[in-house]
């Protein structure tokens, strides 16, 4: 029973549903065992009364020795009593423990759909950005007034982006160190919102354009063959083809 009793009050360290459950499974099946167990304490008990009884017939002292076990009856009924005891305390910890990693994954799925969610907009925004900065058929000012509609829709997401960082910081007071259910964590959020508004932020550049487009008499059609010659050299293109480029 020493050993029950110790594996009653070890303290275990568990990070997800999977892992707690295994424990109440294992604790399930020990607890199939105390009917057993307890008949065998009875058997015992009852060998001991047996010895008792033979001893007053023959008027031998009851206070006998056994040589081969040191545990008295008294001892083991202490001992079973505990073992009693801590199974019901062991139920308990192991269902509350299994409560907190459901709310765990709660907060991990949650998360997940947050950041899964946020990430794909991130990526169409920069997208419709970047695409709307290299079309050649668009004005300058047509450019300026999608980078400012960008700009304040950018602005009126913030709050999603500040739900998932009030998510994040529940996830770190629970403790929660890994998420299986996606490869993206605040972190990558912020960098990628960080370049979002960086890249918004070419409204002043491009107001600077027009204004010097407007000084220096600069047409339309002159701007567009600057930006069709400048997309034609920043292509990206394999080492092998460099050379036919020029």
């Amino acid at each position: 029973m020493d050993g029950a009793m110790e594996d009653l009050q070890d303290m275990f360290i568990v990070h997800s549903v999977e892992e707690i459950q295994n424990l109440i499974s294992a604790h399930e099946q020990f607890r199939a065992t105390l009917p057993k167990v307890d008949n065998e304490r009875q058997a015992i008990l009852s060998i001991y009364n047996e010895v008792q009884k033979f001893a007053h017939s023959y008027g031998i002292s009851p206070n006998l020795t056994n040589i081969y076990c040191t545990i008295t009856p008294t001892e083991l009924s202490l001992k079973w009593d505990k073992v009693k005891r801590l199974v019901p305390q062991r139920d308990n910890a192991l269902q509350e423990e299994l409560s907190r990693q459901q709310v765990n994954e709660q907060l991990r799925k949650q998360f997940m759909a947050q950041a899964n969610l946020i990430r794909h907009w991130i990526q169409t925004c920069m997208e419709e950005i970047l695409h709307s900065s290299v079309d050649a058929g668009a004005t300058l000012e047509d450019q300026m007034n999608q980078l400012k509609q960008y700009e304040s829709m950018i602005i009126n997401y913030k709050p999603n982006i500040n739900k998932m960082e009030g998510d994040h910081q529940l996830i770190q007071e629970s403790l929660i160190f890994d998420n299986e259910h996606t490869n993206y964590t605040t972190e990558h959020i912020r960098v990628g919102w960080e370049l979002l508004l960086m890249t918004v932020a070419r409204t002043i550049k491009t107001e600077t354009q027009i204004l010097t487009r407007n000084t220096k008499g600069i047409s339309q059609q002159q701007l567009n063959n600057f930006r069709s010659s400048f997309s034609h050299f920043n292509r990206v293109t394999p080492p092998s083809h460099e050379h036919q480029l020029y």
